[in-house]
């Protein structure tokens, strides 16, 4: 499962994000949480807007793409996501979301920001043998 930092980046055909997540695809399925499918929703809307704007067929093929992906969803993400944020306060709602899916469907999640995964107990996370680099390019990204 990815998180939204991560596709943001691959939809805009960044690498090496998309390299990493091609290689990824090779092992597991393309899957969201309802977090992350709301936040791309709105991060593509935000693109159409910037100075620089992605085109509307871009906006289109992107969305497209969301509609493809295996979005995992249940009333026990929900009640999980209200326990990690009690548990940790300081966690967004989108990554406690996505911590909970990650908890309730036991899928490793992919992320750019492992600080609010890696301190739950049962979270996998997906580091590919470049992470590091991936890391110090979202400090320039």
């Amino acid at each position: 499962m990815c998180d939204t930092g991560l596709l943001s980046r691959v939809f805009l055909a960044k690498s090496p994000f998309l390299k990493a997540y091609q290689t990824a695809l090779e092992q597991y399925q393309e899957t969201i949480s309802t977090a992350v499918f709301i936040e791309l929703q709105h991060w593509l809307l935000i693109q159409c807007g910037l100075a620089m704007p992605i085109s509307r067929a871009e906006y289109d093929r992107h969305r497209k793409r969301l509609d493809n992906y295996i979005v995992l969803n249940s009333d026990g993400v929900s009640e999980q996501a209200l326990e990690v944020a009690r548990r940790w306060p300081d966690t967004g709602v989108g990554d406690a979301y996505t911590i909970s899916t990650a908890l309730v469907f036991d899928v490793p999640v992919f992320t750019l920001n492992s600080k609010y995964f890696e301190r739950v107990k049962g979270i996998t996370l997906n580091k590919p043998a470049n992470y590091q680099e991936l890391l110090q390019r979202t400090r320039r990204t």
